[in-house]
């Protein structure tokens, strides 16, 4: 009698001793259910979701950003904003990845515009998306 077939009939139940039926040898389901069917949110967890955004947010952040006009860099007041400091609290990598994170996570992402007396922006201070409630003008 050879390995193999010691290993068969230890296997074997007593009841059936040619096939592997029954529920106790059903493998089947082992994969179906827990990758493919009941179980498919356990694979998408807030942390595979946070990483993803982080991921996202810190790329985009991290490009260079120019204020283009008819394809010329335009360098003013508005693209100083954008591109060194939006406020006086941020730096333009914080903003636009505040930004980004927002419309990745809520859809979108809301910026304050102060403007001094002259009507010309000096602050781009962003906001919670949740407070924010659109209105049809």
């Amino acid at each position: 009698m050879g390995l193999m077939n010691r290993f068969k009939q230890f296997f074997r139940s007593k009841s059936d001793k040619k096939s592997w039926s029954g529920k106790a040898f059903d493998f089947s389901d082992w994969f179906g259910k827990s990758f493919y069917g009941s179980k498919q949110h356990a694979l998408e967890t807030n942390e595979t979701i946070f990483s993803v955004i982080t991921r996202l947010s810190n790329t985009l952040s991290s490009l260079p950003v120019k204020e283009l006009k008819k394809q010329e860099e335009v360098n003013d007041s508005v693209s100083r904003l954008i591109k060194y400091a939006p406020n006086d609290n941020m730096t333009a990598f914080d903003f636009i990845n505040r930004l980004e994170t927002d419309r990745n996570t809520y859809g979108n992402g809301y910026a304050i515009i102060e403007r001094n007396d002259y009507n010309i922006p000096e602050n781009l201070i962003p906001i919670n998306p949740l407070d924010v409630e659109p209105v049809i003008n």
